[in-house]
Order: structure tokens, then C-alpha cells, then sequence
């Protein structure tokens, strides 16, 4: 009985071990997916205002 109880608790044992590191890394890639969406949504720059001089473009094709 006591052998069948201590081998009830190492499966058990076991099979939490897998679940929390598959936790943990289910954890990792949200929390790296919720930095990258974070940056993808930094605010555009200000608009220039109605009736603003445009800069003159210095070099390149026009």
C-alpha cells in the first residue's frame, strides 16, 4: 500500500513538473508577445498643423 502511495505521489509529482514548465513557457511567449504588440503601438508623430510651411526637401529622387 505505502509503495503504490509513493509512486502515486512521484507520477504525480512528474506530471506537475511537465505542466508548470509548459506553463511557464506559454507565460514567456505571452508576455513577449504583449512587448512586441506595445511597440507596434507607440503613437504616431504630430501632424503639421493647417497652413504650416513645408520643409524644403534636401537630396533625393522627387
Amino acid at each position: 500500500m505505502k509503495s503504490q502511495l509513493a509512486g502515486d505521489l512521484l507520477t504525480a509529482a512528474m506530471v506537475a513538473r511537465v505542466f508548470a514548465g509548459d506553463a511557464w513557457h506559454l507565460l514567456r511567449r505571452a508576455a513577449a508577445a504583449t512587448v512586441r504588440i506595445g511597440l507596434n503601438q507607440q503613437p504616431a508623430p504630430p501632424r503639421r498643423p493647417e497652413g504650416a510651411p513645408r520643409r524644403p526637401r534636401v537630396g533625393g529622387m522627387r
